[in-house]
């Protein structure tokens, strides 16, 4: 491993692509388009969290309810509750991903047609790439580590359910276990961030999954480091500012959550009105927040997608002789047809 090298490229690529990067993160919040966008995503936010809420309270407090007037209101409970919850995690799914399609737009990148079929095979892509990144299928040469923590997985697992070892026995199990642990979720990590450009790659079109898992390994080749720092740092600045956000917000609604509760004394309805407002309130806010930041991840996700394919094309540009150096577009090195 050529640590001169990895030191080099990161050097390089963040000084030109991490501040990018992070200006790109916000550049939506400024745009019509990406503003219609926005809050098509929060609605969608919202009524997927509403029927998430009431898949999860449905079977909890619809039990009694259906008990009472059907015999198997409780199994009926539980049913409408899980298509509710189906629902709810299908619509914030679907219109997630409409953030990263609004910031290929805005790179001029092509977009694939968003369907019903293209959001399960996108789905799909999502688990192939967590198998691929937890058994390291494309990273070869660290294959036996994620065998090996597999097997002692396995090995754990009947120790524990079938084999009943002795306390020494399994306290040698858990050690070996955990030893293994650390350096597989490292693994896992660094797989994640050579596969993190397959989704911008897919939803572009004409891409199988396979093939954006390959491509991201490929575009991500000695550039793993930067591209994580990039990423993880970008969202960690912004996370760390939403969670401030939301304890500010918190912190001035907490006085008119004590007001509605003393109000809710003096009389019951006025308490159930008020919990329904401020079910629906939080549940706007909730909404905006987790398509702010679903936008933001979106474009940096995106961004540094962008700062890899323009990192190739620069280092292809500056492998060239004479003028070629000097082009900034590589279409004008081309032949001309005569």
């Amino acid at each position: 491993m050529d640590f001169d090298a990895i030191v080099s490229t990161t050097e390089v690529f963040l000084k030109k692509y991490f501040v990018d990067t992070l200006k790109f993160s916000y550049v939506w919040a400024f745009s019509k388009d990406s503003q219609k966008i926005f809050l098509k995503v929060a609605l969608a936010y919202f009524i997927g969290f509403l029927l998430l809420m009431g898949g999860i309270a449905l079977p909890v407090f619809g039990t009694a309810l259906l008990a009472s007037s059907l015999p198997s209101g409780a199994v009926l409970a539980l049913i409408l509750g899980i298509v509710l919850a189906v629902l709810g995690i299908g619509i914030l799914g679907y219109y997630g991903v409409l953030p990263i399609f609004n910031a290929l737009n805005v790179r001029g990148y092509p977009q694939m047609d968003w369907t019903i079929p293209s959001f399960i095979n996108f789905v799909l892509l999502k688990i192939l790439s967590s198998i691929y990144a937890m058994l390291s299928v494309l990273n070869r040469r660290l294959w036996p580590l994620a065998a090996a923590e597999v097997l002692m997985l396995i090995a754990f697992l009947y120790a524990v359910f079938v084999m009943r070892p002795g306390a020494a026995a399994m306290l040698g199990l858990v050690f070996l276990f955990f030893f293994l642990s650390i350096p597989y979720l490292l693994l896992v990590v660094y797989n994640n961030t050579r596969q993190l450009a397959a989704a911008p790659i897919f939803l572009q079109g004409g891409k199988g999954k396979r093939q954006a898992l390959e491509e991201s390994w490929n575009l991500t080749r000695g550039k793993a480091l930067p591209v994580f720092i990039t990423d993880y740092g970008i969202n960690f600045i912004w996370n760390t500012l939403v969670q401030v956000l939301m304890q500010m917000l918190q912190f001035f609604l907490m006085p008119l959550i004590w007001v509605g509760m003393l109000l809710g004394f003096l009389a019951p309805v006025v308490l159930y009105a008020f919990i329904i407002i401020l079910l629906i309130v939080g549940s706007l806010l909730m909404a905006a927040f987790s398509a702010a930041f679903n936008f933001i991840m979106a474009f940096v996700l995106v961004g540094v997608y962008d700062g890899l394919v323009k990192y190739e094309k620069e280092k292809a540009g500056s492998a060239l002789p004479g003028v070629a150096r000097k082009s900034t577009d590589l279409k004008t090195l081309r032949p001309k047809r005569r």
